[in-house]
């Protein structure tokens, strides 16, 4: 009889574990086994998710519903992106080639990012303060920054961080792309303020 409910009795199991440890509910951005979505539904035996994809590529809906068995949540860590609720730091990548002005790059990069988080930036940090003070962690810098790495001889990489809302992390991120690549390999985009030296 166990052997035949084995399953079942996973389920439950797992929905009941799901439930008691706050892993996700109704309206998370979640990570779990590979698959990525937003949760949609959620009963004692599965979790329904709406596919974002494919995988961290893209902040887009693919249309499609994956119903997650409860019994995932047993054996598999969750990542929840929308765990700071409406803001969150996201972070992304630009590379460039030895040869050329990386800063130069830099600056342009951090003008397209002031340009698109200028407007809510200041909410955000009101957010993220009162995120960090109610789970006793350190207030993070939110203001647009770049890291520069190396990852092999001749490429050097820009990361871009940048706060933003949970749910604009695809927009926001294809804007400030757009945005710097007007302005390094073309002309300046109109609206583009002047920000601090990096630092």
């Amino acid at each position: 009889m166990v052997i035949a409910t084995k399953e079942l009795i996973l389920c439950l199991s797992g929905g009941l574990y799901r439930t008691i440890s706050g892993q996700c509910k109704v309206g998370d951005r979640i990570e779990v086994s590979g698959m990525r979505g937003d949760v949609i539904d959620q009963t004692l035996m599965s979790t329904t998710i709406m596919e974002i994809g494919p995988g961290q590529l893209t902040h887009q809906h693919t249309g499609r519903a994956i119903v997650l068995p409860n019994a995932i949540f047993l054996n598999n860590s969750v990542i929840d992106e929308t765990f700071t609720e409406e803001y969150v730091a996201h972070a992304f990548q630009v590379p460039l080639k030895a040869e050329e002005d990386w800063k130069r790059a830099e600056e342009v990069l951090l003008r397209a990012s002031w340009a698109e988080v200028s407007e809510y930036i200041e909410e955000a940090k009101r957010h993220m303060l009162g995120m960090t003070r109610r789970h006793a962690l350190d207030t993070p810098n939110l203001d647009p920054r770049v890291i520069v790495r190396i990852p092999e001889a001749g490429k050097i990489l820009l990361i871009i961080r940048i706060p933003t809302p949970a749910r604009r992390k695809g927009r926001i991120e294809q804007a400030i792309i757009r945005r710097f690549l007007d302005e390094y390999y073309g002309k300046p985009a109109e609206g583009t303020p002047d920000v601090p030296p990096p630092g």
